[in-house]
């Protein structure tokens, strides 16, 4: 018999590989509310991308993949709403959503390094920076010379 853990761990991944088309797929609030509720554990963000004439486009770190999600502005009307560019020197997000909290913004703590929602990333350690076009920061203190 299998343990709940990793029975979780599958559906996650499930849930994982079904989110990522590639961005074609429009959602609808609550099919992301749910996915995220259901993936919390592996989501580890969602950030808010901007909005076109019809839609929001959110991008979302799931375990070591990205997803992409796309919501009607007509389901999800958002107070800090800005412009959705696409394209190799578009910056990944402008700001940090919890889809729990009806896609409210989350506010980076006082004090805080501004690079917080940067994660390390052990293979190079580089730091992977969504403010920079090529979305590489300055090397780890602990990174090899």
């Amino acid at each position: 018999m299998k343990s709940p853990g990793v029975i979780s761990a599958f559906a996650i991944l499930l849930l994982a590989g079904c989110a990522s088309d590639g961005g074609t797929r429009s959602w609808t609030k609550e099919e992301v509310t749910r996915w995220y509720r259901e993936g919390r554990g592996a989501v580890r963000f969602i950030g808010y991308q901007g909005s076109d004439a019809a839609q929001h486009h959110f991008i979302a770190r799931v375990m070591d993949t990205w997803t992409f999600l796309r919501i009607a502005k007509t389901e999800l009307p958002l107070p800090d709403v800005r412009p959705f560019a696409s394209g190799s020197s578009a910056q990944l997000y402008y700001y940090l959503v919890d889809p729990s909290r009806d896609f409210a913004k989350i506010e980076p703590k006082q004090g805080a390094n501004p690079e917080s929602s940067v994660s390390a990333q052990p293979e190079t350690g580089l730091l992977l920076n969504p403010s920079t076009s090529s979305g590489l920061g300055k090397p780890t203190k602990d990174a090899p010379r």
